[in-house]
């Protein structure tokens, strides 16, 4: 177990802004003859760790999926977002599986997320009724969307927690 966390560190690491230094966020690479084996996983840590399951779905081509991914690899974002899921990044076209995730749990256009609990019920997603799906949440309603989310998924997340979350949404954006 502790080599495959081990390589899917080393496949964050080439997959993100090489700036960063801490990478909570793991990022699908699997067997290529086995695309499931991903996501079991991911439920499987989930469930050892009581936490739920935060698909981010988006390609390295994408710069808003590159601002996400710097969002949640920002140290205080990574403090708060890790004490309740398990954030995983897929990409789209080199994560194998990725395309029956996104079909599955993914929403029109890119970067879409969503929350699921263990039983892979989606609690929440990017999906917002006010503009659609909002990917990055950079505008006031957009952001206010995603942190009803993040408390409905997380109702234990304070008021301090959702502020600092809110300021690095608009640092990143």
């Amino acid at each position: 177990m502790n080599k495959i966390l081990l390589f899917l560190s080393v496949l964050i690491l080439l997959s993100c802004d090489q700036r960063i230094k801490e990478q909570p966020v793991i990022v699908a690479k699997t067997d290529l003859n086995q695309p499931q084996k991903f996501f079991v996983t991911l439920l499987t840590k989930a469930d050892r760790e009581n936490k739920k399951l935060f698909l981010v779905f988006g390609s390295r081509e994408s710069e808003i999926c590159r601002s996400f991914c710097k969002y949640h690899h920002d140290l205080y974002v990574m403090n708060i977002l890790d004490k309740h899921f398990i954030i995983a990044r897929v990409d789209y076209n080199s994560t194998p599986g990725g395309k029956e995730l996104f079909k599955t749990y993914g929403k029109i256009g890119m970067t879409t997320w969503s929350i699921i609990d263990l039983d892979e019920t989606v609690i929440a997603d990017s999906d917002c009724s006010c503009h659609g799906n909002i990917g990055y949440p950079d505008e006031k309603e957009e952001i206010e969307y995603y942190l009803q989310t993040i408390k409905l998924a997380a109702p234990s997340l304070t008021y301090d927690e959702s502020e600092i979350l809110k300021s690095k949404l608009k640092l990143y954006d």
